[in-house]
């Protein structure tokens, strides 16, 4: 019961402190996020996630609805599936893409890259006390085709972020706790050839993030 006053109280200051920011959309799906840590930390069967113990998290799949362009957020239930979906009854019509990131490797989302359309990155996260903090990380990202955070690539412990440009360079940003991002680093070129790039975590075992790409012909 604690647990659920507090995140309803994390939802209520959440929710002031965006508005005022300009920021409900963000607010918004940062509090589901949290509202969904603590039920699953309460919930019968939960899983023992120390902070520090997991390579490859587990986070909500975003949708948007084509016609209202309000998001969806599918929480998984541990079982292969997913829950019933969690309305997030905000617009995302300015949004290019929203990057989740796990910095203290507990599993759980506790940060987000915010991407819109007119080439402004926000990052935003809930605290320790489940406040929620939202800052301008830059803008003109929108040189970008692709961005996203495949997690620690750079060997420090927060989340990194990679853009593929119009040409087809890679390029990539160590991440640091605050969502500040270091000075960019070409990772090299020809990545033009692929139509989708994705990865969150290790995926082969060897404790390094990886990323996935998919080629023009399906591959």
């Amino acid at each position: 019961m604690l647990a659920a006053t507090a995140v309803t109280a994390a939802m209520a200051a959440t929710a002031g402190t965006a508005f005022a920011s300009g920021d409900p959309a963000g607010a918004a799906r940062a509090a589901a996020g949290a509202e969904q840590r603590v039920k699953e930390v309460r919930g019968p069967g939960r899983l023992a996630r120390a902070a520090g113990s997991v390579e490859t998290p587990s986070f909500a799949m975003s949708g948007v609805d084509k016609q209202s362009n309000e998001l969806y957020l599918y929480f998984p239930d541990r079982k292969g599936a997913f829950e019933d979906r969690h309305h997030v009854a905000t617009s995302f019509d300015a949004f290019a893409d929203s990057i989740d990131v796990d910095n203290d490797k507990d599993g759980y989302s506790d940060g987000s890259w915010s991407l819109y359309k007119d080439g402004v990155l926000n990052y935003s996260w809930i605290d320790d006390e489940l406040q929620y903090h939202s800052k301008n990380v830059g803008t003109a990202w929108n040189i970008y085709t692709t961005v996203l955070s495949p997690g620690n690539l750079g060997g420090g412990q927060e989340a990194d972020l990679i853009g593929l440009d119009k040409s087809g360079d890679l390029w990539g940003y160590p991440g640091y706790a605050d969502g500040a991002l270091g000075e960019r680093t070409r990772i090299g070129g020809g990545w033009g050839q692929y139509t989708q790039l994705a990865g969150q975590g290790d995926l082969t075992g060897d404790g390094k993030a990886d990323i996935v790409a998919r080629d023009r012909s399906g591959v």
